[in-house]
């Protein structure tokens, strides 16, 4: 059935990367793999929140983890610029919508992705911490926290202090123990970025947690730009 969809690529002539702007004839052998680099092609080259809100209710049913972390990365920016928004809030809510339920249908998603799609829910504005999407992905955390690295450590409180979510002991627990194997790896804005949420969240990190950042912090001290300096003095 994904590839289907090479059809619908060539029939419309849609340009896609590689092709250099000519079509090609359809080959029913072509692979998923490369239906699904179309897919993220497509998400990733839309020219606003409307064009990409149509592309999504079509061809969502098609997507991976991958694909619905994508899209909602691609409408986060896309509602950030002035110039490539033409839907209203409740329209981009539908778009997220269809991207949820669609995340309902996987097994199970990897780390990245609850990381990436946390970030985009913060970018778009949910700072009420209740949006349904928001709770399944927190709830994911414990399970793949495992998998994150520094920047999806601090990506993912950034992202639940900037939406005034209270993610549960749990999930706070397992990110916090998993900062701790890997806190040797933390740049300045990931130290800066952390702190800044555990202080907006008021929530108390362990002794070992603070002090394994101050260690690191103090090892990479000469690299902290004003931004990531005044972000940790406030914190602390």
């Amino acid at each position: 059935q994904q590839c289907q969809l090479a059809t619908y690529f060539v029939v419309n002539k849609l340009s896609m990367s590689g092709l250099s702007g000519h079509t090609r004839r359809y080959n029913p052998r072509r692979s998923a793999e490369e239906c699904a680099r179309m897919l993220t092609s497509r998400i990733v080259n839309a020219q606003s929140d409307g064009a990409l809100a149509d592309f999504v209710e079509q061809h969502v049913g098609k997507f991976d983890e991958i694909h619905v972390s994508t899209a909602a990365n691609k409408l986060a920016k896309l509602t950030a610029r002035r110039h490539t928004i033409t839907l209203s809030k409740s329209q981009r809510d539908s778009v997220l919508l269809l991207l949820e339920e669609r995340l309902h249908d996987f097994e199970s998603i990897s780390a990245r992705p609850v990381a990436n799609l946390l970030w985009s829910c913060a970018k778009l504005g949910y700072d009420d911490g209740n949006h349904s999407m928001v709770h399944y992905l927190s709830d994911q955390v414990p399970r793949v926290v495992d998998d994150f690295n520094p920047q999806t450590l601090a990506n993912t409180v950034w992202a639940w202090a900037t939406m005034r979510h209270l993610p549960s002991a749990r999930a706070l627990a397992a990110l916090e123990r998993r900062m701790l194997a890997c806190a040797d790896d933390f740049i300045p804005q990931n130290i800066a970025n952390t702190l800044w949420a555990w202080a907006t969240m008021r929530h108390q990190p362990s002794a070992d947690a603070l002090i394994a950042l101050e260690r690191r912090m103090l090892a990479c001290a000469d690299d902290f730009i004003p931004q990531n300096i005044a972000n940790t003095l406030w914190a602390w």
